[in-house]
């Protein structure tokens, strides 16, 4: 084996452990929070600030702080944005270029009405784009993990597509993402009733939804 065979082999491994070892990183981090959030859906607990076309909960910063002190832990010296907090810099002594991007409560209308169907996500970016990604969805207790280049695994099963599958239009079902901007804006809202009339009918059924990372 020549030497540039050997280097690159070993750069190899080392983006694998790396990536294996942020990967761990934001599993935790969304299972950390997921397991807060259940928690508080089952007991009932919600302490809720309610606006037009949207709500923030008490539960949305729970869980958000729970990532945030996986991640500070893990990687001081990556930068975080968060939905709830914004951004934070880097707090190790070198810096990089690594960013998480963290949605701790995806469904926070669906969590306050007590729909099951609310998620946690946190990404890793690099300078490529995404590099890991993990989703939970709490109440189910199902965890995504997905890392560039080595597929994704479902509950730690590896998720397999084979050439050719279909589903055929009738048995397939569409999930809508409504966002709060839909519920102000009529063009956007007309827009988006054009999208559900154009797909009812042809598949099996439409869900509008409000946790994108749910579906």
């Amino acid at each position: 084996m020549d030497d540039a065979a050997t280097s690159g082999d070993g750069e190899a491994h080392e983006t694998f452990a790396a990536t294996a070892r942020e990967a761990a990183t934001a599993r935790e981090a969304a299972t950390d929070a997921g397991a807060f959030l259940r928690d508080r859906f089952v007991d009932g607990t919600l302490d809720a600030e309610y606006g037009a076309g949207d709500v923030k909960t008490a539960a949305d910063r729970g869980a958000e702080r729970r990532v945030l002190a996986v991640l500070r832990e893990a990687h001081p010296d990556h930068a975080v944005r968060a939905e709830e907090s914004g951004h934070h810099e880097a707090t190790g002594e070198t810096g990089s270029d690594y960013c998480w991007v963290v949605d701790a409560l995806d469904g926070t209308s669906n969590f306050a009405a007590g729909a099951p169907t609310f998620g946690v996500a946190v990404t890793l970016l690099d300078g490529d784009g995404p590099l890991v990604t993990a989703v939970t969805v709490p109440v189910l207790e199902d965890t995504y993990l997905a890392r560039r280049g080595h597929g994704v695994t479902y509950n730690g099963r590896p998720v397999t597509v084979e050439d050719g599958d279909r589903v055929q239009p009738t048995h397939a079902t569409v999930a809508s993402v409504v966002g709060a901007p839909v519920l102000v804006d009529d063009g956007l809202a007309d827009r988006h009733r054009e999208q559900v009339r154009a797909v009812r009918g042809v598949c099996k059924r439409v869900i509008e939804t409000w946790a994108p990372v749910v579906y």
